[in-house]
């Protein structure tokens, strides 16, 4: 029954491979769909990207 009316694009139950999504990077984004929207804003684009980066540096002395 639940396979038969999910509303999702791509859904995994029980898959061997592990707990990844499958995604083709790409080809299949992330997007959202209802609530989420469905802007050309998904996935890894330049426009959510930097609300989930920090600025960082490291000094390496040897």
């Amino acid at each position: 029954w639940f396979l038969n009316n999910i509303q999702a694009g791509v859904t995994y139950i029980n898959r061997q491979a592990g707990a990844t999504t499958g995604a083709w990077p790409g080809y299949q984004a992330f997007g959202g769909w209802k609530g989420s929207g469905s802007t050309g804003k998904a996935g890894g684009s330049l426009y959510y990207l930097p609300q989930f980066m920090r600025e960082q540096s490291r000094t390496i002395v040897s």
